[in-house]
């Protein structure tokens, strides 16, 4: 994977106090609420981190956050799961990804989750992990997932996921 360029003028960092996080509109409602209401509390309480792209500094037009999570052993495919202990294992969280409708469809999104992906692979060196898991809130971002190489989960087809393997394949291709 190469380096993720950003758009001139936009600056991509963790999300702080400072960062205006009430004009932000994705379109879909859950993630424009979790920016506005819980991303910066959560990341104060080490629950997870947000990191924030702004077109001034300030004004948010997209991010995403990321933490850990456990996946019950039976809820992975089989193939997946064949020579790992039996209990729950550690994975890798994209708990929201949000682009702000101003800036939609010129790229943001994909140089995010190729932002999230590289911070979840750094991690993966310090805390290993199984996989990255991420729940898709509709059929679009399901879609856009899958084009990235994330598979349904057994039973779940909005629950994705994406095996380390395939991760460090990713960042490892270039």
């Amino acid at each position: 994977m190469k380096p993720i360029e950003w758009p001139s003028g936009l600056v991509l960092e963790s999300l702080a106090k400072r960062h205006d996080r009430k004009a932000f509109r994705s379109g879909e409602t859950a993630v424009d609420g979790w920016l506005k209401t819980n991303a910066l509390q959560n990341q104060q309480k080490n629950l997870s981190a947000t990191k924030a792209i702004t077109a001034d500094g300030v004004r948010v037009v997209g991010y995403y956050t990321i933490g850990m999570t456990q996946v019950d052993f039976g809820d992975l495919p089989e193939s997946f799961v064949r020579k790992l202990r039996k209990r729950l294992l550690p994975a890798a969280v994209l708990d929201w990804l949000g682009v702000d409708e101003s800036w939609q469809k010129k790229g943001l999104g994909e140089r995010l989750l190729g932002s999230a992906l590289l911070d979840c692979r750094q991690g993966s060196r310090v805390f290993p992990f199984v996989a990255v898991i991420l729940d898709a809130i509709s059929d679009a971002s399901r879609a856009f997932y899958r084009h990235f190489g994330f598979d349904e989960m057994p039973g779940h087809p909005y629950r994705l996921y994406l095996p380390t393997s395939q991760l460090e394949a990713m960042v490892e291709g270039g």
